[in-house]
């Protein structure tokens, strides 16, 4: 069992997701509830950017409940695959005390936006930004669902914020997106060009 585990996780530090997956599951036929192989797996199949992942983090919940590194990460992968209820039930096995950081309010946000709750997107992002306020893909979200308030003082934060990000490398291409679309939707049709 903990040649294979072994074998596994080294597997995984080196790029070798199946070889990794493999060995997880000899390491688990000698000890099914082994948690570190469960976990494993999981970050194996994530890796792959495989649904997989999802039953996986559901298994290690049943072993080791309420982890918040696992809660989060099944999160993650549901919301990836488009399953935000999955993704929703996985951040209700957290405690309170760990609903705090970025990663929670981020998953909840993109929970509410599927619900078309925007309101409460809003609030989410806005404490996702507080716990991470240098990360420009919160800022990029969060102004995302700014720029449809009705409230035109929140709107023109969404869209200092959008202009503020179309100047950098990495997050231009999606702030300008939104900028036309909002600029056609007003039938701003100079602005969207500009």
């Amino acid at each position: 069992q903990d040649m294979h585990a072994t074998r596994a996780r080294q597997h995984l530090a080196g790029g070798q997701y199946e070889r990794a997956i493999l060995d997880g599951r000899r390491a688990l036929d000698f000890d099914p509830r082994d948690i570190e192989s469960n976990r494993t797996i999981a970050k194996a199949y994530e890796a792959q950017g495989s649904i997989e992942a999802i039953p996986w983090r559901a298994r290690l919940n049943i072993l080791k409940p309420g982890d918040p590194e696992n809660s989060l990460s099944w999160a993650r992968s549901a919301i990836k695959a488009g399953d935000f209820e999955i993704a929703s039930d996985a951040l209700d096995t957290l405690k309170p005390a760990d609903r705090t950081g970025a990663d929670y309010h981020d998953f909840t946000a993109q929970i509410a936006m599927s619900r078309q709750d925007f309101a409460k997107a809003e609030e989410h992002w806005t404490l996702a930004l507080r716990s991470d306020p240098n990360s420009d893909a919160l800022k990029l979200k969060l102004a995302s669902v700014q720029i449809r308030s009705p409230n035109a003082d929140t709107r023109k934060a969404g869209v200092a914020a959008l202009e503020s990000l179309s100047t950098g490398p990495k997050h231009a291409i999606p702030a300008l997106r939104l900028l036309i679309e909002d600029a056609m939707n007003r039938e701003l049709h100079d602005r969207a060009l500009e």
